[in-house]
């Protein structure tokens, strides 16, 4: 998502960093998605991980996945070795749960997310 908010930003001024799109704090994900569109929830991710395992999906072909990394206290990481994203939750003080892509495993996380930022993919309602 290329969406730009104060708090947003790009890992870095490389060509693959506009690729990656932004990276944001958990308070502007929620508010970056078109209308009509929204974070998925935990339930959601919990199902598409689970058909996942199941080899009934590839996730990360289908969803296109580049392990972009992350930001960690404003400074990138992981970059090459996973993608994090943000899911519609509850923030439980500075905790709240995520989903990581690595390139054999894809899994729910829940942890401290104080000045983590990471990209977003959002999703919406089909007929």
């Amino acid at each position: 998502m290329q969406f730009q908010t104060d708090s947003s930003r790009y890992y870095d001024d490389s060509e693959r960093s506009k690729d990656c799109g932004q990276f944001y704090p958990l308070e502007d994900a929620f508010e970056v998605c078109p209308a009509g569109w929204r974070l998925p929830t935990e339930s959601e991710v919990k199902e598409l991980v689970k058909l996942n395992k199941k080899g009934k999906i590839d996730l990360i072909d289908t969803l296109k996945v580049d392990m972009c990394g992350r930001m960690d206290y404003g400074k990138s990481a992981k970059q090459g070795d996973q993608n994090t994203y943000w899911i519609q939750v509850e923030l439980e003080g500075t905790y709240a749960t995520h989903w990581h892509f690595f390139p054999d495993e894809i899994k729910m996380h829940h942890h401290n997310v104080d000045r983590k930022r990471f990209p977003v993919r959002c999703v919406r309602e089909v007929d």
